[in-house]
């Protein structure tokens, strides 16, 4: 019986991560559908940080990885359109770093306990990934940028200039982390086996 308990678990639980990854590419695709891109309000504002931390937690097999970053491709995909239209290339030759930072997530979410629900150490994940995804990130925006010397003070200046897209990055990761985190415990109880059998 514990056996069937925890197969129906991991099932749950991978299905889950597989409906989170089809959320969170939409989520990617929505600024760039439907509204104005070029605003910056909805930039960075995305749960693919929070995904890749819940695979990592939570999963335990390859589909740890296989989650985020497959969502991560078919959201690519279906960004050139739009991006090209505004003349910046979906893959460049920084797109592998950006995808290692969210192997990285995963990495950082497999130092979750697989039942930990401490907001704490959920948070404190999540600070850590989205520092390690900032650093990333804008380091891939230096090398080649006209708006930035190749030196270390036009490097800090890249930085810099990606601290109000960090914000984001970190509301995003904290809101949503708790969003899937909380509501995996919530599914995982209310499916419980015995749920149904117990007296309202």
């Amino acid at each position: 019986m514990q056996t069937d308990d925890r197969t129906s678990h991991l099932r749950l639980t991978l299905v889950y991560a597989l409906a989170l990854g089809v959320a969170s590419a939409l989520c990617r695709l929505v600024p760039y559908y439907f509204y104005d891109p070029t605003s910056g309000d909805f930039m960075n504002l995305a749960p693919m940080g929070a995904l890749a931390l819940f695979a990592g937690s939570r999963l335990r097999t390859r589909w740890a990885y296989l989650v985020p970053l497959g969502a991560m491709l078919v959201s690519d995909l279906l960004l050139i359109r739009p991006l090209a239209s505004l003349g910046v290339f979906t893959f460049t030759w920084g797109t592998p770093l950006i995808y290692a930072s969210f192997a990285l997530y995963v990495l950082i979410g497999r130092l979750i306990g697989q039942r930990e629900l401490s907001p704490m150490v959920i948070g404190g994940a999540a600070l850590v990934a989205s520092v390690q995804f900032f650093l990333v990130t804008n380091f891939t925006v230096w090398p080649n940028n006209p708006l930035y010397p190749q030196t270390l003070g036009g490097l800090l200046s890249c930085y810099a200039a990606g601290v109000p897209f960090y914000r984001h990055t970190l509301a995003s990761d904290l809101f949503f982390s708790a969003l899937f985190f909380g509501l995996h415990a919530a599914l995982a109880w209310g499916l419980a086996p015995g749920k149904a059998r117990q007296p309202a």
